[in-house]
């Protein structure tokens, strides 16, 4: 649609560009239900200590947010490095589009899909692991 403008993107920033579109609104919507889980009467106990509005979301809401939110962001970060396999389709040669190409000049298909899937793995274990490190210390403190 862009082209068709005058707007031309280089096909990596392009897909940056959409991952991150993508994965904010997600994320917004993570961030939005993780406020709306501080109970109300955790902000009214606040207010009438005399905490103004912006120090009651910055001492109250967002500690006890983030504790709630850490989950579903490691959860969309683990995803977001899976889904990067679409952005083939805008001519990134990522390591599935690569593979598909080795596979169809080799046929030795489980080889060449073993091999890409490794980097998957290299990227999404350790993620998967330091969000639930994280998540651990997040409960212990509150």
């Amino acid at each position: 649609m862009l082209p068709s403008v005058g707007i031309n993107i280089d096909p990596v920033p392009a897909g940056i560009l959409g991952l991150g579109l993508n994965y904010a609104a997600y994320l917004s919507e993570v961030f939005r239900s993780a406020i709306l889980s501080v109970e109300h009467g955790q902000t009214e106990a606040a207010l009438s200590l005399g905490y103004t509005p912006t120090k009651t979301l910055w001492k109250i809401v967002i500690p006890q947010s983030f504790v709630v939110s850490l989950e579903p962001i490691g959860n969309y970060f683990i995803a977001m490095v899976k889904v990067t396999a679409l952005t083939s389709v805008i001519a990134v040669t990522e390591i599935l589009k690569t593979a598909n190409i080795l596979n169809s000049q080799t046929f030795q298909t489980t080889a060449i899909y073993t091999a890409a899937a490794i980097p998957y793995l290299i990227i999404s274990l350790p993620l998967s692991r330091i969000v639930v490190l994280l998540e651990r210390k997040a409960r212990s403190l509150s």
